[in-house]
């Protein structure tokens, strides 16, 4: 995604933790949701913005966080956004390309994995969209 945030001066920081920590999961899946993620903010964060991606251990799970500081979502609208072939307002009025399923896919695959998501958005300000997912015990590390 660097490319094309590159070409909108967008800026993409990563706070990741120095320490890994091991989720069992299906990593092309994985990628698919890091890159819907980052897909979305940068398309919906003007040109000259940033780009967050952070993770951390919280308990028995990682929660990775995808934040911009874009044009947000309206309240109102918020909580259809897992909701397939949804468009926000935004994205119709600034003709931002979309079929409305990217979300839906995300949430699907967050959830077989076990984990949850959530979505946060200032109007103005920008979104923050989370996800975690369970700690793989030891003895599953392991055996890998």
């Amino acid at each position: 995604m660097q490319p094309t945030a590159g070409e909108r001066e967008i800026t993409v920081d990563l706070d990741l933790p120095g320490d890994t920590t091991f989720v069992l999961a299906d990593a092309r899946q994985l990628d698919r949701v890091l890159l819907n993620l980052l897909s979305n903010a940068i398309k919906f964060t003007t040109d000259g913005g940033r780009v967050t991606v952070s993770s951390k251990r919280v308990g028995a799970a990682v929660e990775v966080v995808v934040t911009d500081t874009g044009v947000g979502v309206p309240t109102d609208e918020q909580s259809k956004l897992f909701t397939p072939f949804f468009r926000s307002s935004v994205a119709i009025q600034r003709a931002v390309p979309g079929t409305g399923l990217g979300l839906v896919i995300v949430k699907n695959i967050i959830d077989r994995h076990g984990g949850t998501i959530d979505l946060r958005s200032v109007p103005g300000e920008g979104t923050a969209v989370s996800f975690t997912l369970p700690v793989a015990s030891d003895e599953v590390r392991l055996s890998a």
